[in-house]
């Protein structure tokens, strides 16, 4: 399980103290506990992050590991030809998306931009 302040991805380390407050004023690592305080037990729904100072729900700091995706082995590229409304071959990159526009002189679509994929 990764914790991290979902507003700006700061990843507390167990160093970092919370304080219970208003409350009892204990200080403690509030994802030790789920943000219950040890001390009084008081429920934090919402915490605060020590790094851009915004508040969120406690819960929306919990995010799942997710491990880093193998990509299985393909058979080769093969050229693919598209054609255009007008009957345009457009022929893209391998291993890219093309964005069409309409061109503003021709109104046919011509390439904007690859993006990766």
């Amino acid at each position: 399980m990764k914790i991290a302040c979902p507003k700006c991805d700061f990843h507390p380390t167990p160093n970092i103290l919370w304080q219970c407050r208003p409350g009892c004023g204990h200080r403690w690592h509030t994802f030790a506990t789920h943000g219950i305080c040890p001390r009084c037990s008081k429920m934090w729904h919402d915490t605060q992050c020590p790094d851009c100072e915004l508040w969120s729900p406690i819960d929306d700091w919990y995010h799942e590991d997710v491990p880093e995706r193998v990509m299985p082995l393909r058979e080769p590229h093969k050229e693919v030809i598209l054609q255009s409304a007008v009957g345009e071959e457009l022929r893209p990159f391998l291993g890219r998306t093309l964005t069409l526009s309409p061109s503003a002189a021709s109104g046919t679509p011509s390439v904007l931009a690859g993006v990766g994929s």
